[in-house]
C-alpha cells in the first residue's frame, strides 16, 4: 500500500496559504517538490539523495556505510562523523564541534557543543548529560544534568511523560521549580509550551510543514527552554535534525540520515527503502524509534 503525501495546504502561514506538491519515483524517492510555486528537483545514486538539479541548491555526501556526512542546506555545511553503530558521534559546524555519546544500548546520554579554532578547542559552551528511562515502550530523557566538574552535576531540567509522550518540564529544584506544560496535536507534535506560574503565558509556539520542518515566521520560543517539537521528539537545533533514537531525521529533505537497520516488509515495498520517513506519509504515521513507521489509528 503506497499512500504517499502528494499535496498539502496550511492556512495563515505568513498571512497566506502555504501549498506544497510532492512527486515521487516508483521506489519512493522524491522526484520533485513544489512549495509556493517554487520547484526543486532531486538527484540520487540509488537510494542516496545526492543533491538537486533544479531550484534550491543542495549537495549531499555519504560515507561508505550510507551515513550522511554534511548538512544539505547550510552555507557552511560541516562534517559529520559516525560511530561503529552508525550513530552520529560528532559534527563540525562552522567554528563549533558538536559531540554526542551513547550508552551500550544505543541511547544518547551526552551532548556537548564546543567552540574550536584552527589550533583546536578554545572553550566549552554547552554540556548536558542525560538520565534515560529505558523501562517504557521508548527510551525517554528524565533528567538533564550540567556537569559542574568531574564528580558533580546540577539538575537543569526534569521531564514528565505519559506513554512516552512529553507532558511537562520542571526546572529544578523539583519542589519549587517552574513548571511548563506541553500541548500537542494529533501526531503528538508540540504546538505550545505554557508556563504554569503567573498568567500561564505561552512560552513556545510552533507550526510545522507536513514533514516536520518549522515555519520560522510562525515560531515563538524562549531560547533554550524546549527541545521537543515535531511528533514530540528531540530536536537538535544545531543540526536541524531530529534525534529519533536509532537514527537522525532531517525534515528539510524528508529523509533519515542513516540506513534503516531493520529490513522492511516485502508485501509493503516502500518499507524496504532505507531512508524514507514514514513511507512518505507523515500525516498519518510517525516513527519515534527510527526503526518502523507507526500508523495513527482513531481512538
Amino acid at each position: 500500500m503506497r499512500s504517499q503525501l502528494i499535496e498539502a495546504q496550511i492556512q495563515d502561514i505568513g498571512e497566506q496559504t502555504w501549498t506544497a506538491l510532492y512527486n515521487y519515483y516508483k521506489n519512493g524517492n522524491i522526484n520533485y517538490r513544489t512549495i509556493q510555486q517554487s520547484q526543486t528537483s532531486f538527484t540520487y545514486n540509488a537510494e542516496l539523495m545526492t543533491g538537486t538539479s533544479q531550484g534550491e541548491s543542495m549537495a549531499i555526501n555519504w560515507d561508505e556505510n550510507g551515513n550522511m556526512m554534511n548538512q544539505p542546506k547550510a552555507t557552511d555545511n560541516g562534517t559529520f562523523v559516525y560511530n561503529w553503530d552508525n550513530k552520529l558521534r560528532s559534527a563540525a559546524i562552522g567554528s563549533y564541534l558538536l559531540s554526542l555519546k551513547y550508552d551500550p544500548l544505543g541511547n544518547r546520554i551526552y551532548k556537548g557543543l564546543e567552540l574550536h579554532s584552527s589550533g583546536g578547542p578554545i572553550g566549552g559552551t554547552y554540556q548536558r548529560k542525560y538520565i534515560v528511562d529505558i523501562v517504557g515502550d521508548l527510551p525517554t530523557i528524565l533528567l538533564e544534568l550540567e556537569p559542574d566538574d568531574e564528580d558533580s552535576f546540577t539538575i537543569e531540567k526534569t521531564y514528565v511523560y505519559a506513554n512516552s509522550q512529553i507532558l511537562a518540564q520542571y526546572t529544578d529544584p523539583f519542589s519549587s521549580a517552574a513548571k511548563y506544560l506541553y500541548l500537542h496535536d494529533r501526531l503528538g507534535s508540540v504546538r505550545q509550551v505554557i508556563d504554569t506560574l503567573g498568567n500561564a503565558d505561552v512560552q513556545c509556539r510552533y507550526t510545522y510543514d507536513p514533514f516536520g520542518e518549522l515555519f520560522d515566521s510562525e515560531a515563538e520560543e524562549t531560547e533554550g527552554l524546549n527541545p521537543f517539537k515535531f511528533t514530540g521528539q528531540y530536536f537538535d537545533d544545531e543540526l536541524g535534525q531530529y534525534y529519533l533514537r536509532a537514527r537522525q531525521y532531517d525534515p528539510h529533505i524528508a529523509r533519515f540520515t542513516s540506513r534503516d537497520p531493520v529490513t522492511g516488509k516485502f508485501e509493503e515495498p516502500l518499507t524496504l527503502h532505507k531512508y524514507l520517513y514514514c513511507t512518505n506519509d507523515p500525516i498519518n504515521k510517525l516513527d519515534p524509534s527510527g526503526l518502523e513507521p507507526i500508523l495513527i489509528t482513531p481512538e
